[in-house]
C-alpha cells in the first residue's frame, strides 16, 4: 500500500506545471531593414528547469526580428488562476536603457495578477550595440 501512495505521489509531483520560462533574445550586426537570419526555438521545461524560448537575429538583412509564436502562448506561461503575464515591457525597459547607453544591467519587476504572483526579472548586454543579449525569466511564486 506504501508503494502504491508513494508511486501516486511521485507521478502527481513529475507532471506538476513548472508556470517559468526563460525567454532569451539575441541580436549580431544589427541592420536598418532586418537581418539576414532569423531563429526561433522553443524547449518544454525539464522536472525541475525553466521553459526556454529563443530568438537569434543575425547580420543584416531584410528579415524582420520578431516571434512566429509568442512565449506568452505556452502553457506554463498561465498560472493556476489564469492569469498570463507579459514579458514585452521588459524587453522594452532593456531596449531603453541599451539606447541610453546602459550597456548592461538587470531589472526585478514583479507583478501580481489574478491573485497570481510572478516573479520577473530582465538582464541585458550590449557590445558597441553590435551585439545584444537580453533575457527574461518570469516564474510564478510557490
Amino acid at each position: 500500500m506504501k508503494t502504491i501512495v508513494l508511486v501516486l505521489f511521485f507521478s502527481l509531483f513529475s507532471i506538476a506545471p513548472t508556470f517559468s520560462r526563460t525567454i532569451i533574445i539575441e541580436y549580431e550586426n544589427i541592420g536598418q531593414h532586418g537581418y539576414n537570419v532569423v531563429k526561433e526555438k522553443h524547449e518544454d521545461a525539464g522536472w525541475f528547469s525553466s521553459s526556454v524560448s529563443k530568438l537569434v537575429c543575425v547580420d543584416k538583412g531584410n528579415i524582420d526580428g520578431f516571434w512566429n509564436i509568442n512565449p506568452r502562448k505556452f502553457p506554463d506561461m498561465f498560472g493556476p488562476n489564469g492569469s498570463n503575464p507579459e514579458w514585452e515591457d521588459l524587453k522594452d525597459y532593456a531596449d531603453n536603457q541599451i539606447a541610453k547607453g546602459n550597456n548592461s544591467g538587470t531589472f526585478i519587476n514583479n507583478i501580481e495578477l489574478d491573485n497570481d504572483l510572478w516573479f520577473r526579472d530582465v538582464k541585458w548586454s550590449s557590445e558597441k550595440n553590435r551585439i545584444i543579449k537580453i533575457t527574461i525569466n518570469i516564474r510564478i511564486a510557490e
